[in-house]
């Protein structure tokens, strides 16, 4: 079963927690959320993609909100 982001936020479908970010690719380092295909330095990976704290990424961001149009 697929939940979105919005779903969660109009109290739709069962809340899900994820250790880390669907999107991360740690084999290429290649963010699968960027439209460019960008790579994402190790900070960057270290703060938000590796642990809990992916939603406050802006490429995680602008997915989730590219995939509500």
């Amino acid at each position: 079963m697929t939940v979105s982001i919005r779903q969660i936020a109009v109290g739709h479908g069962p809340a899900v927690h994820q250790l880390s970010c669907p999107y991360e690719c740690k084999v290429t380092d290649i963010c699968a959320a960027s439209l460019s295909s960008m790579t994402i330095s190790s900070s960057a990976r270290q703060k938000y993609c590796s642990n809990d704290n992916y939603d406050s990424c802006p490429l995680f961001l602008a997915k989730s909100l590219r995939k509500g149009q």
